[in-house]
């Protein structure tokens, strides 16, 4: 049971952390096109 829940937790963790990984990939993309775009214009 308690190495149910550590494992569950774990699993938490590293889904959230690839999820805030995510969001900040995708912010620096976006922040990356509107440079290339403004730099172009």
């Amino acid at each position: 049971q308690a190495l149910f829940r550590l494992k569950l937790l774990v699993l938490s963790f590293v889904h959230r952390n690839t999820l805030y990984e995510t969001v900040l990939h995708f912010r620096f993309e976006a922040a990356t096109a509107n440079t290339i775009k403004q730099t172009v214009d």
